[in-house]
């Protein structure tokens, strides 16, 4: 990487970071002003959208790493459906670690269902605006200078830090990292590709883990966050476990592979050779039919 690009790769995370931060805090304030969409759509979670679209149009494309080339659509679509399994586990977790918390569930009878469905719009709209910035853009952008699982772990780092606001108490603060790092590594492995497949893969799965959180305990209270955490470690060690095992089985079918096609090579190699040698043998063998020739004469 030449100077240039390492300048551009670092303006790129700061400058990130900070609109990031600036946009959330702007949109909050505007949020409790105004009260706008009715709490229903949560305008702050637009502000890792706000980041990377301020520093891809500031810091010039040449100056910022390259993006991450598209994977095939059948290993796409496999990711894709691979998150909304660990989503599913992910909500049956939390079901069960709210039953043992004894965690009561908001009344949506009372909500009604055009709330609720506002609601889950709105959750879907928020989490496609923030899986922009960590997934769309962040991440890409490490991954740039190092492996996908530290990537992975700074998004996480930067999205708790980023959900940490100075009301929170110091046990609600480490049950959030404790609750996004897990997810990010998750979120990160699962979204692959180009940024728009990342973005689309991650989006789904995002809105799918925060609907059992809001549905059945809400977003609030340490006791719900202790339950979310511990349903995020379990969820992401799982699948984690199960990605290392796929890898592993990938990397040795393609070691098998390469193998045989090495040996099928050679072994092609070898008939050449053998062939080669049969016809210098005969084309090398002396004429004897001359002297014949003449005795018979």
């Amino acid at each position: 990487m030449s100077r240039a690009e390492l300048r551009g790769y670092g303006v790129s995370l700061v400058l990130f970071v900070i609109v990031t931060i600036a946009a959330t805090y702007g949109l909050q304030l505007v949020e409790a002003a105004y009260a706008i969409g009715g709490g229903a759509i949560q305008w702050h979670h637009f502000g890792p959208l706000i980041g990377a679209a301020v520093t891809s149009l500031i810091v010039p494309a040449t100056s910022r790493p390259e993006p991450p080339q598209p994977v095939g659509r059948r290993q796409w679509v496999a990711h894709t459906i691979l998150g909304v399994a660990a989503a599913a586990v992910f909500a049956l977790l939390v079901w069960i670690g709210f039953g043992l918390l004894h965690v009561t569930a908001p009344d949506l009878g009372r909500a009604g269902a055009g709330t609720v469905v506002i609601a889950m719009l709105g959750g879907l709209l928020g989490a496609a605006a923030q899986e922009v910035g960590w997934r769309g853009f962040l991440q890409p952008t490490l991954e740039s200078r190092m492996p996908r699982i530290g990537a992975s772990v700074i998004v996480g780092l930067v999205w708790s830090l980023w959900y940490v606001n100075a009301f929170t108490d110091i046990v609600t603060g480490i049950l959030l990292f404790a609750t996004y790092v897990p997810l990010s590594i998750l979120l990160g492995h699962l979204g692959n590709g180009s940024i728009f497949q990342r973005v689309l893969t991650t989006a789904i799965v995002h809105w799918l883990i925060t609907l059992p959180v809001t549905f059945l305990g809400g977003i609030a209270g340490s006791v719900v966050q202790f339950a979310v955490a511990l349903a995020s470690i379990a969820a992401t060690t799982m699948f984690m476990v199960m990605f290392v095992i796929a890898t592993k089985r990938r990397r040795a079918k393609t070691a098998a592979n390469s193998t045989d096609a090495q040996a099928s090579s050679a072994a092609a190699a070898s008939d050449v050779a053998a062939e080669d040698s049969e016809g210098t043998a005969v084309d090398g063998a002396p004429d004897v039919s001359g002297p014949e020739s003449e005795e018979q004469q």
